[in-house]
């Protein structure tokens, strides 16, 4: 069980390792392909192989003629300056020789472009390069030492560290000859006997190292890989093997990559600037088209508003409409109540009159009416009283509801002044840093025209400069063109001067004339040279100008581009507060995008927003000021009904009193009455005395009988009178308490 999870594990690293190893093989293809290292090493060889040849046949031909052949290296002295170095750097210096055909067929190779100026600085760089790659190489040697008593994938391991370095050194060793031949030339005329000693001696060497880079396929490094059970650190190791050799291609491919046109730079710099133009433009149109929308919604919300001013006028009028209903029905009510009145009043003086003319008729009749008028009366006050309290309740919950909605509205109508005094703030101060933010942009902008316009002038120079370089060179080559033929020349004179005495006389002018031309030819060629290389010298400096200028115009752009971002950023955030702020608060309020003092335009619309609300609110007021003014009159009314009704309790409160005042009348007629009946009886006694004194007739004492049977009736009806009277003028006290009561 503990081995699965290990093998797996190798597993996974082995097909790792095979991955990251088909890369850096696709990678040096890739490079290859690009630089074509393989066509300029066969050429190279080849035009080794042909000068070989060719000297070989000359020193058979001139062993005579060797100190002659000596300015023939000073054309080699390149590979003598690095024959001093250690032994992995001249292992690349005989293929110095052919330079003139390698840099003419892997001139087209690298760029297209025309500007030679980037060349003078690879020459060190690459030199660089190859030296501390041909050093890396015996790196691992300690480590296998120490390691050398472990098992097979050990071995395994150096195999293929071996190969994987020789692989990473091929391209590398390739490069060489090109930077060395480029070298200035000054130092070669100082020593042309040491270099040529030097040059023989290098010549055997070159041939192992590229054969065996060119030997290694990439078939084997993948099988070795894939067919390997290494452990941990030896996978390790190896990756780190080739993370270097990868990283040391990367990064001459990088240089050279990197010393292109300064141009394509300068274009994409600009290219990103129009970028972010067009990005700060698509912001702008969302911006106004969200300005849009809140146009919109600010029409929503003011048709809101006129919906719900309709809707109040309409409940006002309503309001009003029952008002005036209560109005007409209060009057109504007071008419009916004066009518009753009216009645009450006729039928209390048709009772008096009644009482006057006669009293038991008209106690009768008093009775019947008060009865009736007590429960009209009654009926009436009660309705009155219900009519009004009722009618009262609603305007007072009419009265308080419209408070309500009232203060509603001025709390609103205070809360939005105050958010948007506090937007207002707001927006000044994201107006203020926009503004902000654009001089920063276009102080920015201008530096960078600044820059790039100063970086033009100087590409143009440097170009001229090239070009002038260019030409010296060409110059160069054709006086170098020249000195060969010339030597050729004496070359060929020399061989004919032992052939006959007629020409020995003609001889000496013809080469002293050629010497002179060419002693004249050498200096202009050393001052070609010398200006060539004060020409490189300040082209160089003014490469290191030029990058110093164009990294420090990098390090502004970018911190340029940061703070932009920054307040672009900061403009944003504050963009979306405000616009969410105003679609909180004034849903309503529409302002087309397209205008310019779309903020002003905004406040005067919510300024017009805010005093139509203002003048809704004061209409609402003004109205409510006349349904107050209303309900006052009703309670004027309703006081004035109260007034009648005290008015009729006042005349009630006089009929009771005039029925006392009856009564009184009425008891004193009982009294009377009694008084007569007293009499009656005293004269019943009288008479019964008399008829028990005189006992005269039958007849009168019938007679007698009869009016005291008579006297007794209308006595009983009086009494009956009296007890009614009583009971009426307790019905009217009950009546007057329950009045009041109400």
């Amino acid at each position: 069980m503990d081995s699965d999870p290990q093998t797996i594990g190798l597993m996974v690293f082995g097909g790792f390792m095979i991955l990251s190893a088909v890369g850096i093989a696709l990678v040096s293809t890739l490079s290859m392909k690009e630089t074509s290292y393989d066509e300029a090493l066969a050429k190279q060889r080849h035009q080794l192989i042909q000068t070989q040849t060719q000297k070989a046949e000359k020193k058979k031909k001139n062993k005579a003629k060797r100190k002659e052949d000596r300015p023939d290296g000073k054309f080699s002295e390149p590979g003598s300056d690095g024959g001093e170095e250690p032994e992995g750097v001249t292992c690349t210096e005989p293929e110095s020789e052919p330079e003139p055909a390698t840099e003419l067929d892997a001139a087209p190779n690298p760029s297209p472009e025309p500007e030679p100026e980037p060349e003078p600085e690879q020459e060190p760089e690459l030199a660089v390069v190859t030296g501390t790659t041909i050093r890396s190489a015996p790196a691992p040697s300690p480590k296998k030492k120490k390691k050398s008593a472990k098992v097979e994938p050990a071995a395994v391991m150096e195999k293929v560290t071996k190969e994987v370095l020789v692989m990473a050194l091929a391209p590398v060793v390739g490069v060489s000859p090109v930077n060395v031949t480029k070298e200035p030339s000054a130092a070669k005329t100082e020593e042309p006997k040491e270099t040529s000693s030097k040059k023989k001696k290098s010549k055997n060497k070159p041939d192992p190292v590229t054969d065996s880079a060119l030997l290694l396929p990439y078939g084997e490094l993948l099988t070795a890989v894939s067919s390997m059970t290494l452990s941990d650190d030896k996978m390790h190791k190896l990756m780190e093997v080739l993370n270097q050799k990868a990283g040391v291609r990367q990064d001459s491919w990088q240089l050279a990559c990197q010393r292109g046109d300064p141009l394509a730079a300068l274009k994409k710099q600009l290219e990103e600037k129009d970028k972010l133009l067009t990005s700060e433009q698509e912001d702008a149109a969302v911006i106004k088209s969200r300005l849009r929308e809140l146009s919109k919604e600010l029409g929503a919300e003011k048709s809101k508003m006129a919906s719900l001013e309709a809707r109040l006028k309409a409940e006002l009028s309503a309001r009003v409409q029952e008002v005036d209903t209560l109005q007409t029905r209060m009057r109504t009510g007071d008419q009916e109540h004066l009518k009753l009145t009216q009645q009450l009043n006729q039928k209390i003086g048709s009772l008096q009159e009644q009482l006057e003319n006669g009293p038991n008729a008209q106690l009768t009749r008093l009775q019947q009416e008060n009865s009736i008028l007590r429960d009209a009366l009654n009926q009436a006050t009660s309705q009155a009283e219900s009519r009004q309290n009722t009618e009262l309740a609603r305007l007072r919950q009419d009265c308080v509801r419209l408070g309500r909605e009232l203060t509603k509205h001025t709390n609103a109508l205070q809360s939005d002044e105050e958010q948007r005094k506090s937007l207002e703030v707001k927006m000044a101060a994201a107006e203020q840093e926009l503004a902000r933010a654009q001089l920063v942009h276009a102080d920015t902008e201008h530096a960078l025209q600044q820059q790039l316009e100063e970086v033009c002038s100087q590409l143009k120079a440097s170009q001229q400069e090239a070009a002038a370089v260019s030409e010296l060179q060409e110059a160069l080559a054709s006086r170098e063109a020249e000195l060969q033929e010339l030597k050729v020349q004496l070359e060929n004179q020399v061989t004919i001067q032992g052939s006959g005495s007629e020409t020995e006389s003609e001889q000496p002018f013809e080469s002293l004339e050629k010497d002179s031309l060419l002693l004249r030819l050498e200096e202009e060629l050393q001052q070609t040279r010398n200006h060539g290389n004060e020409l490189q010298e300040k082209m160089a400096a003014k490469a290191e100008a030029f990058s110093t200028a164009e990294r420090l115009s990098e390090q502004r752009e970018a911190e340029l581009k940061a703070a932009l971002t920054d307040s672009e950023t900061r403009f944003a955030a504050l963009r979306l507060d405000f616009q969410a702020s105003l679609q909180v608060l004034f849903p309503g309020v529409s302002v087309e995008a397209e205008q310019n003092d779309w903020l002003e335009l905004f406040t005067q619309k919510v300024e017009q927003s805010k005093i139509e609300a203002e003048t809704s609110h004061s209409e609402l007021q003004s109205r409510l000021h006349e349904a107050d003014r209303k309900q006052a009159e009703l309670e004027a009314e309703s006081d004035h009904s109260r007034k009648l009704l005290q008015e009729a309790e006042a005349e009630l409160e006089a009929l009771r009193r005039r029925s006392e005042e009856d009564k009184n009348v009425w008891r004193q007629k009982m009294s009377e009455a009694e008084q007569k009946k007293q009499t009656v009886l005293d004269q019943l006694q009288l008479l019964e005395d008399e008829v028990q004194r005189g006992r005269t007739g039958m007849e009168d004492t019938r007679q007698l009988k009869e009016q005291l049977m008579l006297l007794e009736a209308q006595l009983e009806k009086q009494l009956e009178e009296a007890g009614f009277a009583q009971s009426r003028r307790e019905e009217l006290a009950q009546v007057r308490v329950h009045h009041t009561e109400h």
